[in-house]
């Protein structure tokens, strides 16, 4: 299958997800909601643990657990806008992600652009002007003085921190693009001890802030069939 399909169904489900993420914060607090959903990713997972491989080196592993503190805090920074802020307004501006993973790799993995990628580039700029502004001059201002709210602040700071997870990604699954001697690790693996580290960071977190099992038993009761549907 080329890598565009994968993209697409990638697209739609994230799309599904968002939409979903609104409904579910009505009912759940960020970080209830934020430690059974990572848990139920961990365990969906669980059942392909035979495709992991544990022998990795040192370097794969500390590479993985910073890769899985990047996603906790993305995960942690935008569901904390979500909840606070329309998904109309929030998700135009999650493009500025994509434009963050393409300078980090035309400057760390010296990528080419063709003229085809900067149309892209452009097209989606002027989408996101339109989606946040409407086409009218006038409300630019009142869009640049609605940004400086801080749950915007998280949403591009959710940006910087996808960014170098899928940069981290990049090299975890092929050491080569940089020439690190280290062994790469395969897909399961990775979304296997990644999707584990965050889980284990979110219960940390939980129980830290002495909500622990009744917390999660709270979210269980609440929400939890739409939180597992959403992972």
């Amino acid at each position: 299958m080329e890598w565009y399909i994968y993209a697409f169904i990638a697209s739609i489900c994230f799309s599904i997800y968002y939409v979903s993420l609104k409904r579910n914060l009505y009912k759940e607090h960020t970080l209830e909601y934020l430690t059974l959903y990572t848990l139920f990713l961990f365990l969906i997972i669980l059942p392909f643990y035979k495709n992991i491989n544990f022998n990795l080196n040192s370097v794969s592993y500390i590479l993985i657990f910073i890769d899985a503190l990047m996603l906790s805090l993305y995960f942690y920074f935008l569901t904390s806008a979500y909840r606070h802020l329309d998904v109309s307004e929030l998700e135009p501006l999650s493009n500025s992600g994509t434009l963050l993973i393409v300078l980090i790799s035309l400057i760390l993995f010296k990528d080419i652009l063709t003229s085809v990628n900067y149309i892209g580039i452009l097209a989606m700029l002027i989408g996101v002007l339109i989606l946040e502004t409407g086409l009218r001059l006038n409300h630019i201002k009142s869009v640049a003085k609605h940004l400086r709210n801080k749950y915007f602040k998280l949403l591009f700071l959710a940006m910087v921190c996808i960014a170098i997870s899928v940069t981290l990604d990049r090299i975890i699954l092929n050491p080569k693009v940089l020439n690190l001697g280290f062994q790469a690790a395969d897909i399961f693996t990775m979304q296997f001890f990644t999707r584990l580290f965050i889980a284990i960071n979110f219960l940390f977190i939980m129980f830290a802030f002495k909500k622990g099992l009744k917390g999660i038993k709270h979210g269980l009761k609440n929400a939890g069939v739409r939180i597992f549907l959403a992972s």
